[in-house]
């Protein structure tokens, strides 16, 4: 069943998709290993098949499995970011959404949207990959968000980037100060005590 938040759909389907692929290469291994094993090398085929794993497959199957463990951390890393970015952005834009009054924001996200804002409008000012154009209106669009929310003018919207804004890679620490933006506090205490994910870490 599909989660109200894309986010979480886009992370599961991206480590299934993982978890095939490393399934796959593991596959792959086992034909290899029970092909040579099983081999007579009588035929011109089997004859290909042991000069094909002596020369390629076997010198080069330790580099591999490495390059296969690099690629799966570096790509389980980018589902993560991509996932803690995503969600946050995502409950922000709910809250944008279902609101009709910024007083009805909680107080930690109405606390922290100036200075989240001029962080935000600090990097889009140093950033080289967007035109000068485009960050005149992404400038004045996060501060035509910040007057109507501190003036509680108009229809208000939260700037939703400027709550998943981090400088350095996530870590303990760093995930546990993003969901604080929003009002989380203590992410991974309250996931310990949670009694279903109790369940499934408990599980055989």
């Amino acid at each position: 069943m599909d989660n109200i938040f894309q986010s979480f759909n886009y992370f599961n389907e991206g480590v299934h998709d993982l978890i095939e692929h490393v399934k796959y290469e593991k596959s792959r291994d086992i034909f290899f290993l029970n092909g040579i094993a099983t081999n007579k090398g009588i035929s011109d085929t089997e004859v290909k098949f042991i000069l094909f794993f002596n020369e390629i497959y076997k010198p080069n199957a330790t580099k591999a499995k490495l390059y296969i463990y690099n690629s799966t951390i570096v790509s389980l890393y980018g589902y993560l970011e991509n996932f803690l970015e995503g969600i946050t952005k995502e409950f922000i834009k709910k809250l944008n959404e279902s609101l009709v009054s910024y007083s009805q924001v909680p107080e930690k996200i109405r606390e922290i949207h100036i200075e989240v804002s001029i962080n935000l409008l600090s990097k889009i000012k140093k950033d080289r990959t967007i035109d000068n154009l485009q960050k005149n209106i992404d400038i004045k669009n996060i501060i035509n968000n910040m007057s109507n929310c501190v003036n509680e003018q108009g229809d208000f919207k939260l700037n939703e980037d400027a709550y998943a804004l981090h400088t350095a890679n996530f870590r303990y620490e760093n995930i546990q100060e993003l969901f604080s933006r929003v009002g989380i506090e203590d992410l991974f205490g309250g996931v310990l005590r949670n009694e279903e994910l109790g369940k499934v870490r408990t599980s055989p």
